[in-house]
């Protein structure tokens, strides 16, 4: 099929653009790791300390789920997530933290309150901001570099921007489709990838190191349609994701 062609299906796409970021921030509901830039990153969308994040997450989770769980993260660290930089960034080193999380995560309304807000804090962010000025975009690589961006780097990085001054566009200009891989491509290739490569360089950050190989193979194959092999899998990081037929993560 042509991108000419191609009808985009938005559902689809979404579905295919998380469970690609699920597996770059660890794999899973359940993962938490240390970050040099935002302290921890937890669950399928990197939920932060730093950028208030997973604080927005755990009080949303937190007004439905009535569990041991729950009332430990809310009696013992809610208060902190909520208050001074300081306080927060300080419980990255925090294994009880992390336990709780893991715990979390184990809930249906946390795996529910992962996807709502990964949909509401950067997949609708992001097509509010560069989707929808320009009356939307044509193809799903798009769509899912955009989205991954928006997580990695925290809604509203400057990458994009730039992007758009390189190339002598504003964020209002509709795309043709070439205008649009055009732009794609400079923002992946010239932009994402090396941030990404140069924070693996500085900081050994396994989850930008694995950005950087997956985004430059999907460029260098020109997966325009995300479609992957002929199987519908794509390859991140030695683990094998089905992205023709993705997951929806409210059913697991």
């Amino acid at each position: 099929m042509s991108e000419i062609d191609f009808v985009l299906d938005e559902v689809r796409t979404r579905w295919a653009a998380i469970n690609i970021t699920r597996v770059l921030e660890g794999g899973g509901f359940g993962s938490v790791s240390r970050h040099h830039k935002t302290g921890l990153r937890y669950g399928i969308a990197g939920f932060n300390l730093t950028e208030h994040t997973l604080s927005a997450l755990l009080y949303t989770y937190l007004k439905e789920s009535h569990t041991v769980t729950a009332k430990r993260l809310q009696d013992i660290y809610l208060p902190d997530l909520l208050h001074s930089h300081e306080q927060r960034w300080m419980l990255r080193m925090d294994d009880r933290l992390r336990q709780l999380l893991r715990a979390a995560a184990n809930e249906p309304w946390m795996r529910r309150t992962q996807v709502d807000c990964a949909v509401a804090f950067f997949w609708d962010f992001m097509q509010m901001h560069y989707s929808q000025p320009r009356g939307g975009l044509h193809l799903p690589l798009s769509y899912a570099l955009l989205y991954d961006i928006t997580v990695c780097l925290v809604q509203d990085p400057p990458y994009i921007h730039w992007a758009h001054t390189e190339l002598g566009l504003t964020e209002q200009t509709p795309l043709s489709l070439d205008m649009e891989k055009m732009l794609m491509r400079y923002l992946a290739l010239e932009i994402y990838i090396p941030y990404c490569k140069k924070q693996y360089q500085s900081h050994q950050s396994r989850s930008e190191h694995n950005r950087a190989m997956f985004w430059q193979q999907c460029f260098d194959a020109e997966d325009w349609l995300l479609q992957g092999n002929a199987d519908g899998m794509v390859d991140i990081a030695g683990r094998q994701l089905q992205i023709q037929r993705p997951w929806n993560l409210l059913a697991l």
